[in-house]
């Protein structure tokens, strides 16, 4: 996480926001270090007729294509 035109207070980073979510919605949240670990976890967890949304800024704009060729790759689409 990186603040984009403002200070970064260094209260909030992604740790914070993935157990966040797992308390709202009531379910496990992954928090992965890299683009390999990433794929590692898509190739135990994604199935045909899954969505994958990617959120983020900086590198997600390269990292959700090659996800898709990843996933392609293993015949999920």
């Amino acid at each position: 996480m990186y603040a984009a035109s403002e200070p970064d207070p260094g209260d909030v980073d992604s740790g914070l926001i993935a157990a966040a979510l797992a308390r709202r919605a009531g379910r496990s949240a992954s928090l992965l270090a890299d683009l390999d670990a990433v794929k590692a976890w898509l190739d135990a967890t994604v199935r045909p007729g899954d969505l994958l949304l990617t959120l983020g800024a900086g590198d997600v704009g390269r990292m959700a294509p090659e996800l898709c060729r990843h996933l392609a790759g293993k015949g999920v689409r």
